[in-house]
C-alpha cells in the first residue's frame, strides 16, 4: 500500500475525540474524517509521542471505539494541529462497528 493510501477511503465524521499519549495525560479534540485504517483529527496540543490511545463515539450509534493510533502525519499552525493517525490496534468488536458505520455512510 502506498504511503497515505489508507486515508483515501475516509469519510467526514465530525465527532469528539479523546487522545491519550502518556499515562495520566489526555487531551480533547475533534475527528474530521474517519476510515477503516485511521482518522484525521484536529487537536489543540500536538501529541508528545508517536503512539496514542484514541477514543471516540461513532455518529448515530452511540458506540464508543477505542484504538491505538500511530501518528502518520502532522500539520501544525499557531494554535491548531491536524493529525493523521493510522490504527495500530483496533479491538475486533470496534473494527466491526467501524466497518458497519463506514458501510452505512457509503450507502447514504
Amino acid at each position: 500500500m502506498a504511503p497515505g493510501a489508507f486515508f483515501a477511503d475516509m469519510v467526514e465524521a465530525r465527532v469528539s475525540l479523546t487522545q491519550s499519549d502518556t499515562p495520566g495525560r489526555s487531551t480533547r479534540g475533534r475527528i474530521l474524517r474517519v476510515g477503516p485504517d485511521g482518522i484525521e483529527a484536529h487537536l489543540d496540543v500536538v501529541p508528545a509521542g508517536r503512539f496514542s490511545w484514541l477514543e471516540f463515539e461513532l455518529p448515530d450509534s452511540g458506540y464508543r471505539v477505542k484504538a491505538l493510533g500511530e501518528m502518520a502525519g502532522l500539520l501544525a499552525t499557531a494554535g491548531e494541529s491536524r493529525v493523521l493517525f493510522r490504527f495500530k490496534h483496533l479491538f475486533p468488536r470496534d473494527r466491526a462497528a467501524l466497518g458497519d458505520f463506514l458501510t452505512h455512510r457509503a450507502a447514504a
